[in-house]
């Protein structure tokens, strides 16, 4: 029994072995037996639990650490935790947090003359453990009781496991030889439901290329508005014939079906008909941000081996020589204006690659992601019926192209024939223009990370009548949820990695959520949860989660051992094609919805950009100053998570600055990478069996951001200033020279710190002044006086004739 408990709770849990408490009479000795007293000691049994080994040889092992310890069962508990001085936590009991204790009783109870003995049950008050398995003996069954904290476990989670420990008995029972992993948890009416009741989401959608439905709804709408971007219309007709003349330009200059065509590009309408332009060449795009380090984007495109690069004249200077043939729309508009506005002969399959989007790589180098046109296909006509989208709806699109979501942004509308409006750059970065924006657009659906939404609710956005809320990217928070449910009349969480096309479940939030879920497939999604042995766990036990059907992508760019280890055959349903494993662990909530809980690696999820911190720590390993080095995530309040680097300085050289490690990652890593506060340690933490003790990391808030020593305010306003990022920040101490996203910032934080600055000296700054500038910098623009014709509200004489009005009026400046 105590084998089988072990089992079951290792493969709840995740674990290869359980430590119990077991209690003992410890009345060993006979002169013992009649003694009036409480000698009762606990035992503690570690119980090694390998998946890869047959019951009897773990019960054989559990058998030895029984022997072993009630041989010695007069050492005293209280002794061996002095003597082990684990860490103590008035939360749970040291050394196990599980008790077991079995009692045979099925002999005669003991006589006095008359007096009869019967069991008198009692139920503790409290829970003394976590968990609590009283089992005994007698009239021949085995019975017992389990007691759980209710703090940590509900009723019906104990019932099911209950449930699953019986199933595992039975499974003993009949063949104690199999193998660990392979003794049944799970009923056959639960295995239905979560492998085949839960994934019934066939729906025929089609398969066409999104082009081509965009190309059919251009011909039935061809004069409405498809594109909006500052203050500039572009209509579905204007739209259809700029790709097509892009398209043939394209197939002019050589690009062949099958390529590859970088896009690099600032946010505009060239970006849509640039992507469509690439599609009806039969080439797949890759994006290639313009603000990304040189030296990455030349990774880039070189890996990707372009056929061809489409920028403007603008960023000519930040192309790559690796780009293929290059094509600056602005400067070959001539020629291409005269290329054929006939649609192209060209159809991609439903099999062909519709884009390769990098992500970050856990061995130092991004890794393309090759995404087919039956993903993008089924992906948006999934959106189209759930959350939904209607001809007359208007969507903000905020995200960069190298963000695989802007592919709903960009091109959900335009299949319906609704209307997009594409945001700029300093739109999305800055909370009140960004809200301003979607005022005077009239926005009814917007999808943005958390992060940005945070951003909105920073700069007083009060929501909007009638408008579907999607947050993606990475966890949304219950009280950010519960924010934006008040101001939408739908908030919709979305989930799914790159590698399965963008979203692959969704959960309509509700106030009635005790926590907010990722909720259900897709259509012609498959979702399962599995442990390490690719078995489906129970539900409400959390595992690895599984994505398999139409969005699963072709795999990795020129990296099939990485392929072949991340989109594995489907377990269930070979014939279904490969799954991919996600490495998120999640659980099946008993109404069908998934809950996320963390990942089961190092990947993060950072204002909704992923990152591998194995890609930060071989940048920063790479510095002649560093030996060794460590990236973590660490929570500098709501809604605020950080990167941070611990670095051990290579033994005899200066210890490297903060601002120096930025410098030198900037010249590889894209601005999200770059950690927000660098600690100095003498050496990394461990763990007993050598890895590094994550979990043992020193909280960095408080601690100075750089080595090198601030150079101090000189002013009041400086002073003021200083106090006002170093309370935002959580660090010790900032100097007039600091940047403020150098510092940890980020465009949350900076509209926080505007919005401080605002109420403290009636100035109202804008994000641009923040991101570019120094301590002494802002403090100088809060000092500047007014400027003869500064026109109030005027962008770029705002802050001048605000500033003019506060020093007459002596008083706080309007908004």
């Amino acid at each position: 029994l105590l084998a089988a408990t072990g089992v079951a709770l290792a493969r709840y849990a995740r674990q290869d072995e359980i430590v119990f408490g077991s209690p003992v009479a410890n009345r060993e000795l006979p002169e013992l037996e009649r003694l009036i007293g409480l000698f009762v000691n606990v035992l503690v049994l570690r119980i090694p639990v390998d998946a890869n080994v047959s019951f009897r040889t773990v019960l054989r092992s559990v058998r030895d650490t029984c022997v072993g310890a009630f041989g010695h069962q007069e050492m005293p508990f209280e002794r061996l935790v002095q003597e082990l001085r684990p860490e103590r936590d008035l939360s749970r009991t040291p050394l196990f947090q599980a008790l077991f204790a079995f009692l045979d009783t099925s002999g005669e109870p003991p006589r006095m003359g008359d007096v009869t003995w019967e069991p008198y049950p009692w139920i503790p008050p409290v829970s003394r453990t976590d968990l609590a398995f009283w089992l005994e003996t007698a009239g021949g069954a085995i019975s017992g009781t389990l007691e759980y904290s209710t703090d940590l476990f509900d009723h019906d989670t104990i019932t099911r496991f209950l449930e699953h420990f019986q199933n595992l008995l039975h499974g003993v029972t009949e063949n104690p030889d199999r193998l660990v992993s392979e003794l049944p948890l799970l009923s056959d009416d639960e295995r239905r439901r979560v492998l085949v009741e839960w994934n019934a989401t066939e729906h025929n959608l089609g398969t066409e290329p999104v082009h081509r439905t965009i190309r059919d709804r251009a011909a039935r709408v061809p004069d409405t508005v498809a594109i909006v971007h500052q203050g500039r219309e572009v209509t579905y007709r204007e739209l259809e014939d700029r790709s097509n003349r892009l398209a043939a330009y394209l197939l002019h200059i050589g690009v062949p079906p099958g390529a590859r065509v970088g896009i690099m590009l600032e946010r505009s309408p060239r970006m849509i008909e640039t992507m469509l332009a690439v599609w009806k060449t039969g080439a797949s795009y890759v994006p290639l941000d313009p603000e990304f380090p040189s030296e990455r984007v030349a990774f880039m495109a070189a890996d990707a081996e372009l056929s061809a690069l489409v920028t403007e004249s603008a960023l000519l200077e930040r192309v790559p020589e690796s780009s293929g043939t290059v094509v600056s729309l602005d400067t070959a508009a001539e020629e291409i204006a005269t290329c054929s506005e006939a649609a192209t002969p060209i159809t991609p399959g439903v099999d062909d690659v519709a884009y390769i989007i990098y992500t970050s790589g856990s061995t130092g180098q991004p890794k393309g992601v090759e995404v087919l046109h039956r993903g993008v296909a089924n992906f948006l006509g999934t959106m189209v019926q759930t959350p939904g989208i209607e001809p007359d709806a208007v969507l903000v699109a905020v995200t960069t192209l190298s963000f695989d979501i802007a592919v709903l942004e960009l091109l959900l509308p335009l299949t319906v024939g609704a209307r997009v409006v594409i945001a700029s750059k300093d739109d999305a970065a800055d909370g009140r223009r960004l809200q301003a924006l979607m005022e005077q657009s009239g926005v009814t659906i917007m999808q943005a990370t958390p992060a940005t939404w945070r951003l909105l609710l920073s700069a007083g956005w009060e929501g909007r009548g009638g408008m579907t809320v999607l947050a993606g990217g990475e966890a949304l928070a219950p009280d950010l949820a519960t924010e934006l449910l008040q101001r939408a009349d739908t908030v919709w969480n979305m989930y799914g990695p790159t590698e399965t096309t963008v979203w692959s479940t969704c959960h309509r939030v509700s106030e009635a959520d005790d926590r907010v879920l990722i909720g259900r497939p897709i259509a012609n999604t498959t979702v399962y949860v599995v442990d390490e042995m690719m078995q489906p766990v129970p539900i409400g036990v959390p595992g690895e989660l599984l994505i398999g059907g139409a969005g699963v992508a072709k795999g990795y760019w020129k990296r099939p051992q990485l392929t072949a280890e991340r989109f594995v055959p489907n377990p269930f349903a070979p014939a279904d094609g490969p799954v991919y494993r996600t490495g998120d662990l999640v659980r099946f909530r008993p109404h069908g919805a998934l809950e996320y809980h963390r990942r089961l690696d190092n990947q993060v999820k950072i204002r909704g950009f992923r990152i591998e911190l194995g890609e930060i720590e071989t940048a920063l390993k790479q510095y002649e100053g560093v030996e060794d080095a460590v990236a973590a995530v660490r929570s500098f309040g709501r809604g605020d998570d950080r990167l941070v680097a611990y670095v051990v300085p290579a033994e005899g050289r200066q210890e490297p600055t903060g601002t120096e490690l930025r410098a030198f990652l900037r010249e590889s890593l894209p601005a999200y990478m770059i950690p927000g506060a660098f600690v100095t340690l003498d050496a990394l933490p461990l763990t007993p069996n050598g890895k590094v003790d994550r979990r043992a990391l020193p909280d960095p808030t408080g601690l100075t951001a750089t080595a090198a020593a601030p150079v101090p305010p000189r002013t009041e306003t400086e002073r003021l200033i200083a106090d006002i990022w170093q309370q935002a920040l959580g660090i010790a101490d900032v100097g007039v020279n600091d940047n403020f996203f150098d510092l940890g910032g980020h465009s949350l934080l900076s509209m926080q710190v505007i919005g401080t600055i605002e109420e403290r000296t009636g100035v109202r700054l804008g994000a641009r002044d923040i991101v570019l500038q120094t301590l002494g910098q802002v403090a100088a623009m809060c000092e500047k006086p007014a400027e003869p014709g500064d026109q109030p509200g005027a962008p770029e004489h705002g802050l001048a004739a605000r500033l003019a009005r506060f020093v007459r009026g002596g008083r706080k400046a309007s908004a």
